[in-house]
């Protein structure tokens, strides 16, 4: 995650476009802490601000960013950011992955 940087506190509750240093697919899932309910799907279709605001990680040399638009959410609270991958050969599983958190002013 580039912005917010994974773990990142003060994260504006939204809405705001969250970065990342390539695509993970279309789809990402926000999940709230002490919950296994989604708060939202989000759909790569955001452009990438530039500069990146702060807090943000440092990105690696040849990155594609992927941008994605994250709805207004709940103060205070952390969220886990994850991408879902189907299988896309025979005998092949689904696996959700989780690609960081940050927690919101």
């Amino acid at each position: 995650m580039l912005y917010p940087r994974n773990g990142a506190a003060n994260v504006p509750h939204g809405p705001f476009t969250l970065v990342l240093a390539y695509s993970f697919g279309t789809t990402l899932q926000l999940t709230a802490a002490k919950s296994t309910v989604p708060v939202a799907g989000v759909r790569n279709n955001a452009p990438v601000p530039n500069p990146l605001p702060a807090p943000a990680a440092t990105p690696e040399a040849g990155y594609s960013p992927y941008g994605y638009a994250i709805p207004a959410l709940a103060p205070h609270t952390t969220y886990t950011v994850a991408a879902h991958f189907m299988p896309v050969d025979p005998g092949c599983t689904a696996a959700t992955v989780t690609i960081g958190t940050f927690t919101t002013k």
